[in-house]
């Protein structure tokens, strides 16, 4: 699943496809977590700390860690490193801080320079910190990058970490208690199945939906000059993206805006504003999808109207004679299933029911689950579906659903996505080559 993570500034840490080079970086906003791990013990680790020579190009390091260790134990370490290193911890999910360097405690100082565009001689230094599940390789990895500012406090910061990371995982007592143990975090479940969600998510919709707050005015006025600048949806097709990207603009003013207002740094803040950005993605989006998709349904209305007359050759036909068309191997035919790939077909006839991009590509990111553990489950594990087959069994999936609009939701996935998480682009990428017949 995706994990959600406020923004301080447009840069991200995000996963890259695991098939990718290891790639250095100029001054871009990304990072590759690709590399060749070998087979280590419980307490084993790898890190990288890679600096450019490009100018303005800040560090960052990567740390391979034992899947022994819990987010929470990990987090919990890097917060007070970031505190000891004079930096502030300003948002914190189950997976991901970010942290801000504040000498003198001086967060006002930072907000004030990001809305007032106040001219300053320094730059505040931001470092993002993430730990991610490489799935291809079983790893979990962690990622520390600095976002912006000075190289000298943000290198200060992650050489402190690497040796922290070290001393954390060699410590005796860690590894006895440990060693071939898995631990189940119990505040990363909490945190995700206690009532702080759903009360959270009615505390920010009632904030967004009132025209009594400054914010819920000004959202209105967006979502009634969005319905009628692009009321249109042919003339707006030619536009695209730029309608979605003015809504992906709109909800990082609205995220930075309860953040700079309602996040004070308090305890009592802090369990709720992790669900700050799904729950204005979702109080946008769920207003505006039906109008964006008729625009991207514009754009792509080619595409669906050669998968109905394929879904309609292949009416009456077995599902075997189909996947022989289609190329598809004979080890991922699983002809003795009354319904090969049921459950995915299932999955994508849901997926024009979700409201958000994100509930969206959860569902694509479902689909590609789906596939690969049915295979697996059918040859008791002596058989895996292969990435190059992934495109094959995709288009006999939208040829046995019956999903609309299928290309264009993966069009408005796509430019929702942009630069970021590698990995979901190349999926969608896979769903998008899938549907061309």
């Amino acid at each position: 699943m995706i994990d959600y993570k406020s923004k301080i500034e447009d840069s991200e840490i995000r996963m890259s496809s695991p098939d990718e080079e290891k790639k250095r970086i100029y001054a871009k906003d990304s990072l590759d977590l690709t590399g060749d791990y070998s087979p280590r013990g419980s307490i084993s680790f790898r890190t990288d700390i890679l600096c450019p020579d490009s100018p303005g190009c800040l560090p960052y390091i990567k740390i391979e860690l034992p899947l022994q260790q819990s987010h929470a134990s990990i987090l919990n370490l890097l917060t007070k490193i970031s505190s000891k290193k004079g930096f502030e911890v300003t948002e914190r999910s189950p997976s991901a801080i970010t942290a801000i360097h504040t000498p003198n405690n001086r967060f006002q100082k930072f907000l004030c320079c990001w809305w007032f565009k106040e001219s300053s001689n320094e730059e505040t230094s931001i470092v993002r910190i993430l730990i991610c599940m490489d799935e291809r390789r079983n790893k979990r990895i962690l990622v520390a990058k600095g976002m912006s500012g000075e190289e000298k406090p943000v290198s200060r910061l992650l050489n402190s970490i690497e040796k922290s990371i070290d001393k954390f995982l060699r410590t005796p007592q860690k590894q006895n208690e440990t060693y071939n143990k898995i631990e189940f975090d119990e505040e990363e479940e909490s945190t995700m199945t206690c009532k702080n969600e759903s009360s959270s998510y009615c505390l920010f919709h009632k904030i967004l939906s009132s025209e009594s707050y400054t914010l819920g005015k000004s959202l209105s006025q967006f979502i009634d000059s969005f319905k009628s600048q692009y009321r249109n949806p042919n003339e707006s097709a030619l536009l695209l993206p730029q309608p979605i990207e003015s809504i992906k603009l709109q909800v990082e003013e609205t995220v930075d805006s309860l953040f700079s207002h309602y996040n004070y740094g308090r305890s009592s803040t802090e369990k709720i504003m992790i669900y700050c950005r799904p729950s204005v993605e979702k109080y946008i989006y769920s207003k505006l999808m039906p109008h964006l998709l008729d625009i991207y349904n514009v754009k792509t209305e080619e595409f669906e109207s050669k998968l109905q007359n394929t879904r309609r050759e292949c009416e009456g036909v077995s599902d075997s004679s189909i996947m022989e068309r289609l190329d598809i191997p004979t080890k991922l035919r699983m002809e003795d299933e009354k319904e090969p790939y049921s459950e995915a077909i299932l999955l994508l006839n849901k997926l024009h029911h979700f409201g958000t991009p994100i509930e969206k590509l959860n569902c694509l990111l479902s689909i590609i689950e789906s596939m690969k553990t049915e295979v697996v489950d059918y040859w008791k594990g002596e058989v895996e579906m292969e990435y190059t087959d992934e495109i094959k069994v995709l288009k006999f999936l939208a040829i046995k659903s019956d999903s609309i609009d299928l290309m264009g939701q993966i069009h408005m996935l796509i430019d929702y996505v942009g630069t970021r998480f590698d990995n979901e682009k190349r999926i969608l990428l896979n769903f998008e080559e899938a549907l061309r017949f």
